[in-house]
C-alpha cells in the first residue's frame, strides 16, 4: 500500500509550500530522507524569530553554511538579530581561519574602498592595543562585522528586526557606504533596544535610504540630537524613493531635526504613531507634521504631560484623511474657538482617543468634551465618527472626584448610544 513518502515529487513539493510553523517542518523532515531533503530549503527562509533573534554565533554559522550553498542566501525572507557588540562564544581554530576567509572573500566580492569600515585592515588600524592576542582581536572585530555582511547577501530579505543596537558601530552612514542594493526587498524594518537604553536613530537611516520597497518602520528606544552624514541634495540613494506607509517611534528621544528628516522620506505616510515624545518639542514636531498632512490617517501622539502643554494640533482640521487620533486632548485645543473641540477635528475621524483623561487641567471637563464631540454628530460636524475609547479614571490626579466622574462616564455612555457611537473604557 503506497504511503505519505511515496508520493510524486511535485504533490510533496506542493506540500512544503504550505509549511510555515518551524514544528510542522521540523515533523515533515522525520518522515524520510527524501522528505528532509525536500524541506531544507524551508530551514533559511526564516533566520531568528522576534522572541529569539539569532545571536553573533548563529551569524557567522550562517555565514559558513552560505559559503558552501550561496544558493540558500536567495531563500530567506526574515531576519531578527541581537546586534550587540559580540560575545564571548568560543570558535574552534577552523571555524575561525574558515571566518577569515570568509570576510577577506565577502569584503572582495562588494569591491569596497580600501578604509572602508567593514575591512579587516580597517579595524587592526583602528583597534585599541589592548594586549591581546592578534587573533582575539581579528574574532572580536570579526563579530562586529559578520551581521552587516550577512545582510548583504539576503537579496530577497523581507523583513528586517534588530535587537540590542551596537552603538557608535552600526549607527554609522559609512558601514553601508558604497553598497548599493543591499536591501532591494525589504518591507519591513523594526529596531528596539533590547536591554540597552537607547540607540541613535542613525542606526536605522541608512537602511531606509536604501530600501526602496520599505513600507513599515517600528523603532522602540531611537534617540538623537541631529541626523549626521545624510546626504544635503537628497535622503535616498539613486532610484530610490520613499515608500514608507507606517512609521511608530516608541518610545522616542528625538531632535524635531531628525524627526523632520524623518517625515520627509515618508512622503506616502499613512500611519504615524509615536511616544514619550519631549512635551517642548511638540511645537516643532506640528510644523514637521505638515509633510503629510495629505496622506495621514492614523496618528498616535503621547507625550511626558505638563502643565503648561501647547495646543500644537489646532490644525488638524486640514488632516482631511485623518481617520484615527489618538492624542492629549490639551493638544487640539484652540483658546479661539472656546470649548467647541470638534470644530478643530478632521471631519473623516472615525475613532478618538484621549490617552490621559484630563482637558484643560481638569478630568470632568474631559468627558464634558468628549460629550460634545459626540453631540455634534447631529449638528453634521462628526458623522464619521464611530468608535470613542476613553482612558481609565486619573484617580491620582488633584481634582478627581469619583461620583463626579461616574455620572459623567454614564452620560457620555447614554450619548454614545444615542448618536451610535462605540464607546469602550480602558
Amino acid at each position: 500500500m503506497p504511503n505519505f513518502t511515496s508520493l510524486p515529487p511535485e504533490l510533496l513539493l506542493e506540500v512544503v509550500s504550505h509549511l510555515h510553523n518551524p514544528e510542522d517542518i521540523r515533523h515533515f523532515r522525520l518522515l524520510s530522507v527524501r522528505c528532509a531533503c525536500l524541506a531544507r530549503p524551508l530551514l533559511f527562509r526564516h533566520f531568528g524569530s522576534s522572541d529569539r533573534p539569532a545571536s553573533i554565533h548563529s551569524v557567522r554559522r550562517f555565514l559558513r553554511i552560505l559559503s558552501k550553498e550561496p544558493k540558500l542566501a536567495k531563500l530567506t525572507e526574515y531576519a531578527s538579530v541581537n546586534w550587540g557588540f559580540g560575545n564571548n562564544d568560543s570558535h574552534s581554530d577552523s571555524e575561525f581561519d574558515a571566518d577569515m576567509v570568509i570576510w577577506d572573500r565577502e569584503v572582495q566580492d562588494l569591491n569596497l574602498r580600501k578604509n572602508h569600515p567593514l575591512r579587516r585592515t580597517y579595524w587592526m588600524r583602528s583597534g585599541i592595543d589592548d594586549g591581546r592576542d592578534e587573533n582575539i582581536r581579528l574574532d572580536h572585530c570579526y563579530n562586529k562585522a559578520c551581521i552587516p555582511l550577512l545582510l548583504c547577501k539576503l537579496p530577497n530579505l523581507k523583513t528586517l528586526e534588530v535587537v540590542s543596537a551596537a552603538i557608535g558601530w552600526s549607527s554609522r552612514n559609512a558601514l553601508w557606504e558604497g553598497i548599493l542594493n543591499v536591501f532591494p526587498a525589504l518591507e519591513n524594518l523594526s529596531w528596539r533596544s533590547g536591554s540597552r537604553k537607547r540607540y541613535h536613530i542613525n542606526c536605522i537611516v541608512p537602511i531606509i535610504m536604501r530600501a526602496p520597497r520599505l513600507r513599515s518602520v517600528s523603532a522602540a528606544g531611537c534617540y538623537g540630537d541631529r541626523l549626521q552624514e545624510i546626504p544635503t541634495n537628497t535622503y535616498f540613494l539613486p532610484h530610490t524613493t520613499g515608500s514608507i506607509t507606517s512609521l511608530e517611534l516608541s518610545p522616542s528621544w528625538l531632535h524635531p531635526r531628525s524627526l523632520d528628516v524623518l517625515l520627509q522620506m515618508a512622503p506616502k505616510l499613512v500611519s504615524f504613531k509615536s511616544h514619550h515624545v519631549a512635551w517642548f518639542q511638540v511645537p516643532l514636531f506640528w510644523v514637521h507634521l505638515l509633510h503629510v498632512q495629505d496622506t495621514l490617517e492614523v496618528l498616535e501622539l503621547r507625550v511626558q504631560r505638563k502643565s503648561n502643554i501647547p495646543s500644537v494640533l489646532s490644525r488638524l482640521r486640514n488632516f482631511l484623511r485623518l481617520k484615527r487620533l489618538v492624542a492629549d486632548l490639551n493638544l487640539v485645543y484652540d483658546s479661539s474657538l472656546g470649548d467647541a473641540l470638534d470644530m478643530v477635528l478632521p471631519r473623516g475621524l472615525e475613532y478618538l482617543e484621549p490617552v490621559n483623561g484630563i482637558y484643560l487641567g481638569c478630568p470632568q471637563k474631559c468627558l464634558e468634551a468628549m460629550k460634545g464631540i459626540v453631540k455634534a454628530k447631529a449638528d453634521g460636524r462628526m458623522l464619521c465618527l464611530k468608535e470613542v475609547r476613553y482612558p481609565p479614571p486619573p484617580v491620582d490626579h488633584p481634582l478627581y472626584c469619583p461620583a463626579e466622574d461616574a455620572r459623567l462616564r454614564e452620560e457620555l455612555k447614554k450619548t454614545c448610544v444615542m448618536y451610535e457611537v462605540l464607546l469602550q473604557y480602558g
